[in-house]
């Protein structure tokens, strides 16, 4: 399998034999690979020209790949890079350390090159649609998210409400009108509305992907910017005027119907009774 474009990876791998072969297998494949055998010189890599993907030994010979990965996730034009480890520890727990970390994957040694090419594809796949949502909808995603949240969940008192589209892109894919970025931008556009008139200072609507969004406020604000919601963003998709039906030859084909799922949880949800 060859990449359809020049990603770069950055191999940091203190092993020679290991670090000369997936930089020759990704290299084969399409991808632009540098390579690093210590931690400082990882990140000092990564600084001064970011890869589009880390696949990141943890154990190397000055710091190790967790030291890496958090000094990395500090700077604003790394932080967002996806990042891969590698390993040749099996215990559960340093798989959990790196995935609660942030990471894109964990893959323990001995490895399947196949099986890495693959997740490697798929993290990078993963990071470019969540850029291109933050791309067509002008909000934050990532870790500028976490920094907006962090002040609210502090606070004793909080609301979310979660927001899930689902057939986006089922539509996208239809060819009909309105594509999957007009309907994205409708669906940010009522909840930017909703959040102005009602929210107040302190709520917050930023995506967690490109489907997914998330609104925080204060429990007295949440159901109310709940109902508008639930008001709203019917009537402005279908001021898109999607087409219902598409006729193909003899027979048609149904346009596929965006829907919307809603939870609501608050501080007081997570209390112990």
């Amino acid at each position: 399998m060859t990449v359809d474009a020049p990603y770069q990876l950055l191999i940091v791998e203190d092993e020679p034999d290991t670090s000369t072969m997936l930089q020759q297998y990704f290299g084969l494949q399409g991808y632009e690979v540098r390579v690093a055998a210590w931690g400082e010189e990882a990140i000092a890599k990564c600084l001064e020209d970011p890869p589009d993907l880390v696949v990141l030994d943890a154990g190397l010979p000055d710091i190790d790949g967790y030291e890496v990965y958090a000094r990395l996730q500090q700077q604003l034009h790394t932080r967002r890079t996806p990042v891969i480890f590698l390993t040749k520890q099996q215990d559960r727990d340093d798989k959990i350390t790196g995935l609660q970390l942030g990471a894109a994957d964990y893959v323990t040694k001995p490895f399947d090159l196949e099986e890495l090419s693959l997740r490697v594809r798929n993290a990078l796949l993963l990071a470019e649609q969540s850029q291109m949502a933050t791309l067509v909808t002008g909000l934050l995603i990532g870790p500028e998210v976490e920094e907006g949240l962090r002040p609210l969940i502090g606070q004793d008192e909080w609301a979310a409400l979660y927001l899930r589209l689902q057939n986006l892109e089922s539509i996208g894919q239809f060819g009909g009108f309105p594509t999957s970025e007009e309907v994205l931008r409708a669906v940010v556009s009522t909840l930017e509305a909703v959040v102005t008139e009602w929210g107040g200072t302190e709520s917050f609507v930023s995506h967690l992907n490109e489907t997914d969004f998330v609104l925080m406020t204060s429990p007295a604000r949440v159901e109310a910017l709940r109902d508008r919601i639930v008001t709203r963003l019917p009537r402005a998709i279908r001021q898109l005027a999607v087409p219902r039906r598409e006729n193909i030859g003899e027979g048609d084909r149904a346009m596929p119907f965006l829907s919307v799922g809603i939870g609501l949880l608050t501080s007081a949800d997570l209390r112990p009774d």
